[in-house]
């Protein structure tokens, strides 16, 4: 509840989304916000608990989503089409990944993955507008810097694909 009402009242907009290449993670704040919205991000990040209730809830949403897709021809040609033209790589996947896959997917999962992947030379944080380079800088390395600087090997991480992890910051006012 805590993080609820702390993202409500400094950030304008946040949203996460998942392509082939990249997971991102954005918030959209006023200027005197982006400590704040650094920290709330790097939390949800790095802290996560990952309640199993929750992983639920959202393993029901993504095959509802794989549902949906899946009755729209474009999107299973493009689909096929990836496939194909990048058969061997995880370019050729598709982004929801096997049902079996989504379906089986653990708690313990997760946790491996973000352990495995989850690190500095995996992240990218950027921000734009009324953000200051140092002070954005110096926020990454307060709430950012206890990542791992090594990718790290586990062997069953099929269950997930590799992703760079994006954090954007967009500040409004000067």
């Amino acid at each position: 509840m805590l993080l609820t009402f702390a993202l409500f009242s400094c950030l304008n907009c946040s949203n996460a989304y998942t392509s082939r290449e990249q997971t991102v993670y954005f918030a959209k704040v006023f200027k005197k916000d982006v400590g704040r919205a650094v920290e709330i991000l790097s939390d949800i990040l790095l802290k996560s608990k990952l309640d199993e209730a929750a992983i639920d809830r959202e393993r029901d949403v993504i095959l509802r989503e794989m549902a949906e897709v899946s009755k729209q021809q474009e999107e299973i040609v493009l689909e096929h089409l990836h496939g194909s033209a990048f058969q061997g790589t995880g370019l050729g996947r598709t982004i929801l990944g096997p049902e079996e896959n989504i379906r089986s997917l653990t708690r313990n999962d997760l946790s491996n993955y973000i352990s495995a992947h989850y690190t500095a030379p995996r992240m990218v944080i950027a921000g734009a507008g009324a953000i200051n380079h140092e002070e954005l800088c110096g926020l990454a390395s307060e709430h950012f810097g206890t990542l791992p600087t090594a990718h790290i090997q586990l062997i069953c991480m099929t269950r997930i694909h590799n992703f760079i992890i994006t954090i954007g910051l967009e500040s409004f006012l000067n």
